[in-house]
């Protein structure tokens, strides 16, 4: 008997080395302890004398495993990690005691792989359970698996399962539908709506925590941080953020404003611009806004082909014909998020946007085109309450402040309220979603016409203003940029504001009066420079690593930084019809020609990243594919933008 308990405590020495060598072997974090009763030696959710029989047949045959039992865990009848003779002595005399329950069976708790147990499938932006495959009294759903949430429960995965004693959660914060029931000796629940791309119908599902609005619990002031707080109306949980205490107001006359020291990019930028067309499908859907949880889904397959090839940064448009992606008190709905300029939000996207950002790490600017307005049919289909449509409504403002150019209205920035709109809008953004930034596109004066502004102009110019028409609209265009670089740095001295203008200097400067120089050479403009070199390196005129070199070469202050911006639309189209000759057909011949660009930045001294437009080009909006034409490119280009730093 001795030498039959010698091999049976070595038996049981080895089974739980070979436990815990499988727990090393899948990593801690998809590892999951759960609770097993012993005494079901023969798995069939009974204890009688059948696991009795079987129970002694494994100890008499010495463990040399020629008697199957459900578990070895299932045979530890009093919970010592041991099978031997105390195990049997234990399964005697409870059976002994008439099943009454005098004698209390151990219940084991172990550790294994959390794919032992669930059959585990990508859904929602994490795992949804589809099957239940262990064998356990217990378990516990786990918070996240393979380094995503888990998220979903489909119907029926506990269905049936007379053993399973409890299910719990590891967070159980906004799980619907209710708790879990037990009928005859069933698991039970209610089904709930879950909708994904694989899974209609799950019995339980987790939304998220469903916060409420920030609330101030204390004001910031010059001297001191304020605090906000906000809590969950689901599960009560609670988050705080600290507000940052207040710059000084910029007096009168005091711009640009110049903080104390250059807020400087330490880390590599890696971003991609997320533009209205890029969304639009995201957004909508016949004509109105997309149900909540379809847009959260598509935008998480967005976000997570994002993360996947490398991109830390999303630039994402907010403003893109003076009008809101986002519900807004400053500016109209945008028909790219709603459908129409007459409809209004049903739940807040970019909230949805910054939760999906945030889970995955992403930091994300705000884009807005400042000037470029909508055409004469949409605004006239905006609402009153906005300073827009009181200004096309004002016969002495329509012309002046909103100005149509073809087709299109554009905002007119020498006025001081049309650029206190620009700078209302900016702030909203930062308040709302606390962004990492601004970003500002390149739709900046539309024409070189003198009639544009000349009611402005000539009001200017009897006042005593003696700057050329050119001059005057780059001073103009200037004041709008250290207004909203102020703007920004009133909100938070870490948040960036940066400018993205056209790769053609010459174009920049002097049809479109974008004064870049001027902005990258003096502090209280800019925090970094992107500049849309959407070139190859053949181009006649403005080669990728020439154009480059022109962009540093005009910033003169640590105040700015220089990213560099490229499209993957050449790669797309296989030509460029403005590049020359010799560079038209650069695409087609060569499939290197993004991740040559990306390899060239790594010379630039004041680079610290690169920008890249835009998603449609790369995948498939609707399916999330990557695009045939172009993943040549892209997927060199993304495996080396992973390991890529310019640090």
């Amino acid at each position: 008997m001795k030498r039959l308990r010698w091999i049976a405590l070595s038996m049981a020495f080895v089974l739980l080395a070979i436990s815990v060598m499988s727990v090393i072997s899948v990593g801690a974090a998809d590892v999951m302890t759960v609770r097993e009763s012993s005494g079901d030696v023969t798995g069939d959710s009974l204890i009688n004398t059948k696991d009795l029989t079987r129970l002694k047949r494994y100890l008499a045959s010495a463990g040399s495993g020629s008697v199957a039992l459900s578990s070895t865990a299932a045979a530890d009848v009093n919970g010592d990690g041991l099978v031997n003779t105390k195990d049997l002595t234990r399964l005697k005399r409870y059976l002994a005691s008439g099943d009454n329950g005098s004698i209390q069976l151990a219940m084991m708790e172990i550790q294994v792989d959390v794919s032992s147990v669930f059959t585990m499938v990508e859904a929602n932006g994490g795992y949804c359970i589809t099957a239940y495959t262990g064998a356990y009294d217990s378990v516990t759903i786990p918070a996240t698996y393979g380094g995503k949430p888990v998220n979903g429960i489909a119907a029926g995965v506990f269905a049936g399962n007379t053993k399973l004693a409890s299910v719990t959660f590891e967070d159980a914060n906004c799980w619907q539908a209710g708790s879990m029931t037990f009928s005859a000796g069933y698991l039970t629940a209610s089904a709930t709506q879950f909708l994904t791309d694989t899974y209609a119908s799950v019995a339980w599902s987790k939304t998220g925590h469903l916060y409420s609005d920030w609330v101030t619990v204390t004001e910031p002031t010059t001297a001191s941080d304020g605090l906000q707080r906000r809590s969950c109306t689901g599960c009560g949980k609670t988050e705080e953020k600290v507000i940052p205490a207040l710059v000084e107001s910029v007096p009168n006359g005091t711009l640009p404003f110049v903080p104390d020291h250059p807020e400087t990019i330490d880390s590599d930028w890696k971003a991609i611009w997320l533009s209205q067309f890029d969304l639009q499908p995201i957004y909508t859907s016949g004509g109105t806004q997309r149900a909540e949880a379809d847009f959260r889904n598509r935008m998480a397959q967005v976000l997570d082909n994002a993360v996947r090839d490398g991109f830390n940064t999303v630039v994402l448009q907010l403003r893109p014909n003076a009008d809101s992606v986002y519900p807004s008190a400053v500016y109209p709905s945008s028909k790219y998020a709603v459908g129409s300029y007459a409809n209004g939000f049903t739940y807040d996207p970019v909230a949805i946007i910054m939760e999906l950002c945030r889970a995955r790490g992403l930091s994300v600017h705000g884009w807005i085109n400042p000037m470029r307005g909508m055409t004469n049919s949409e605004i006239q289909q905006v609402s009153d309450q906005y300073r827009i449509k009181q200004w096309y409504n004002d016969t002495t403002k329509r012309g002046d402040y909103l100005v149509l150019v073809g087709s299109t209205w554009y905002l007119n920035v020498a006025h001081p309220e049309v650029r206190k709109l620009i700078c209302d809008g900016a702030a909203e953004i930062l308040e709302k979603y606390n962004m990492d930034g601004i970003h500002m596109d390149d739709y900046f004066y539309p024409t070189t016409d003198a009639s544009f502004d000349s009611k402005a102009y000539n009001a200017y110019k009897s006042a005593g203003g003696t700057l050329s028409l050119s001059d005057w609209r780059k001073d103009c265009l200037s004041s709008l940029v250290a207004e909203l670089y102020a703007t920004v740095k009133t909100h938070d001295l870490r948040a960036l504001f940066g400018i993205s203008p056209a790769g053609n200097i010459n174009t920049v400067v002097d049809s479109q009066y974008a004064d870049v120089r001027k902005w990258c050479a003096n502090p209280g403009y800019l925090d970094y420079i992107c500049p849309q070199v959407y070139f190859g390196f053949e181009h006649a005129s403005w080669a990728f690593d020439k154009t480059c070199l022109i962009w540093q070469d005009i910033i003169k202050t640590d105040y700015v930084s220089l990213i560099i911006g490229v499209t993957f639309g050449k790669a797309l189209a296989g030509v460029d019809n403005y590049a020359g000759a010799a560079g038209k057909d650069e695409w087609t011949r060569h499939k290197d020609v993004l991740l040559r660009s990306l390899q060239y930045t790594e010379s630039l001294d004041k680079c610290v990243g690169m920008t890249v437009f835009c998603y449609q080009y790369l995948w498939d909006v609707s399916s999330g594919a990557i695009i045939p034409e172009t993943q040549q490119e892209h997927e060199a280009f993304s495996a080396y933008l992973k390991q890529m730093t310019w640090h």
